[in-house]
Formats: structure tokens, C-alpha cells, sequence
């Protein structure tokens, strides 16, 4: 059975084993991979990753297809919520830096202005370097570079605050150079 989007959600809408079949086979890499961005227990994330697909076969009967890859977007969209909320209730989120230290670092990062080149790396190698990132870091890193969140967005979603995520974000970023550096 290999479906379109609109008639495998339709398909799932209808409880039929074989389209949640298809749906799960040809997302559960994806969901994963972006669960892995975020946590580095195996088990946490497989269990995520099942949660995630629960909860959209429960709520596929809300879901509008809205064009090509909507799907995608929202079931990536529930797994980045079963993390978040996975962080946030077990705590692994940790706040290193008062809001008054955030203040300062951000006035006094200059990195955008930084003439220095920044060589090219291999994805994989991004992507070790930035699992290595502290909890904190590696989440708001994630939420804005691959999210496409504000920092408004990342404060309320994470409960911390402004201040907090831009300071998150800049030292994820010089902390992800240092490692990226050191792997050449």
C-alpha cells in the first residue's frame, strides 16, 4: 500500500492499521533523528518517538492537510513537544547563568562581527559536536537554528527568559566553534 499524503491521512483518520502502518514506516527515521537533537538516552527517545506517533494517530482526526510536507511538519511538531515536555519534566534543562550574567554576555558578544572565517565541516560532524552541548545549550541552539524560533518563542517554551535564551544561544555557539575547531 503506497498512498498520497491526503489519502493515507484520510486512511488514518479511519483507524486502518495498513495506512498507520505506512505513516509510521516512512516517518519514524525522521521523527528520530530529530528526537536525537534534543536527548541522548536511546530509550528516551525511542520512547518518544512512540509517543509521538500515539498521539498523532489520537489527534489525526484534527489535523488539516494544509499542501505537501504538512504532514511532516506536524508530526515533527508533536515530537518537538513530547521532548520539550520530556526535559521540562525531568528536569534535564539546566540554567547555568543568572539573568543578570545573560544581560552582560549578550552586550558583550561580538561574534557576529567576528572576521574570522569559519571553515566548512561535514554535517556529522556538526551534529557530534553539537550532541556534546551541555542540555541547555543544545536545546535552545536547537529550537532557533532548527526550529526557526524567536527567542521570545524558546523563552515561553522552555520557561526561562529572554535574556536566558539569547545567552543559552550565544554560548552554545562559541562552545559548538570550540568544538568544531578542535575536531580538525
Amino acid at each position: 500500500m503506497n498512498l498520497s499524503e491526503r489519502d493515507l491521512v484520510n486512511y488514518c483518520k479511519q483507524n486502518n492499521a495498513a495506512a498507520q502502518r505506512q505513516l509510521y514506516q516512512e516517518h519514524i527515521q525522521g521523527i528520530l533523528k530529530l528526537c536525537l537533537r534534543y536527548l541522548d538516552n536511546k530509550t528516551d527517545i525511542e520512547d518518544i518517538a512512540q509517543h509521538t506517533f500515539e498521539k498523532a494517530f489520537n489527534k489525526i482526526s484534527t489535523f488539516q492537510i494544509k499542501g505537501e510536507g504538512s504532514l511532516r511538519a506536524w508530526l515533527h511538531r508533536i515530537a518537538i513537544n513530547e521532548c520539550l515536555m520530556h526535559i521540562r519534566k525531568n528536569k534535564t534543562f539546566q540554567l547555568s547563568f543568572t539573568d543578570e550574567e545573560a544581560w552582560l554576555e549578550d552586550k558583550m558578544d561580538h561574534s557576529e562581527n567576528d572576521p574570522e572565517p569559519v571553515p566548512a565541516f561535514e554535517l556529522r560532524q556538526v551534529l557530534d559536536c553539537i550532541r556534546q552541548l551541555p542540555d541547555g545549550y543544545r536545546t535552545v541552539l536547537n529550537l532557533y537554528v532548527f526550529d526557526e524560533m524567536k527567542h521570545e518563542e524558546i523563552a515561553q517554551t522552555l520557561g526561562i527568559s529572554l535574556n536566558t535564551s539569547k545567552s543559552q544561544l550565544s554560548r552554545a555557539r562559541k562552545l559548538l566553534k570550540q568544538l568544531l575547531n578542535s575536531t580538525l
